[in-house]
């Protein structure tokens, strides 16, 4: 039976399946380098934001008790320069990554998929939002699409995991990395391959709110990496300084489920997408 679009050749013919199977080994070797290489290179530049928000908040602390919103402004105009100073830049890893896709398409149309997506994930989690800091949360959406189908491709379709959207996703926009960042956290610490209890991630926007919940049994044995709960502190405190009483950011861990419940008051918008152009109605 065909392995990723390649024939399956008999070990009789070693002229047919040595040079075969070594380019096969050598592509996905490759793209399992790109990956690490990716992941690495994200969460540095996470890091570095991470550094910077921090910064932002305690001197935004400072400012408020000084003068409530007086260079309050000021304050986010230097911080999203220092976001594009700490920026690495992108442009050789992306040419790279498209070089690898256009040579792996004609052997395995799913890894030069996963290729794609890779590339599609680096360009957002690289990205800092519009000029009011957020994104539309349908690109949000797609960004947890993209991560999921990634991350089927790199263990083979074994990832156990139900992901339901309703309500309308066009009329909002959203701090960006804040629903992907609880979505990897229950990549790192649950169990994904268990198919008697997937991940259940529900995503529901109705009365200009959306609720977001994911539930994932925890991993028992070696996980992606140690829990800090960085992620989850920062996480808390951009929805407080952006949302004040207009969200709650709940978790909960039994020992042997973890839960964590996300709910935010939007105001919808009324502006041309950017991808079609359509304009957005109240």
């Amino acid at each position: 039976m065909p392995y990723f679009g390649k024939p399956i050749y008999d070990f009789r013919t070693p002229n047919e399946f040595f040079p075969n199977h070594t380019y096969f080994y050598l592509t996905y070797s490759i793209y399992a380098l790109l990956f690490w290489y990716a992941q690495k290179s994200i969460k540095s530049e996470r890091q570095l934001r991470l550094t910077e928000i921090q910064k932002l908040q305690l001197h935004n602390a400072n400012l408020q008790l000084q003068n409530e919103n007086l260079n309050l402004q000021n304050e986010k105009i230097k911080l999203e320069y220092n976001f594009l100073k700490a920026q690495i830049n992108p442009h050789f890893l992306y040419n790279t990554l498209n070089f690898f896709y256009s040579k792996t398409l004609m052997h395995s149309e799913e890894a030069a998929d996963g290729i794609a997506k890779l590339t599609d994930i680096m360009r957002y989690a690289l990205q800092t939002g519009g000029a009011d800091g957020k994104v539309f949360l349908e690109q949000e959406v797609e960004h947890l699409h993209n991560y999921i189908a990634l991350q089927q491709v790199r263990f083979n379709h074994t990832i156990s995991i139900k992901f339901n959207v309703t309500g309308n996703i066009h009329s909002y926009r959203i701090l960006p990395h804040i629903l992907i960042t609880l979505l990897e956290n229950a990549f790192k610490h649950g169990d994904t391959l268990d198919q008697a209890n997937p991940i259940v991630v529900s995503l529901q926007v109705m009365d200009n709110s959306i609720h977001f919940s994911i539930h994932n049994k925890i991993r028992i044995g070696p996980k992606d990496g140690p829990s800090t709960g960085v992620g989850l502190t920062n996480i808390a405190d951009r929805l407080k300084m952006e949302y004040g009483d207009a969200q709650a950011l709940q978790y909960n861990n039994d020992g042997t489920f973890f839960d964590v419940y996300l709910s935010i008051k939007l105001q919808e918008i009324n502006i041309a997408h950017p991808s079609n152009g359509v304009l957005i109605t109240n």
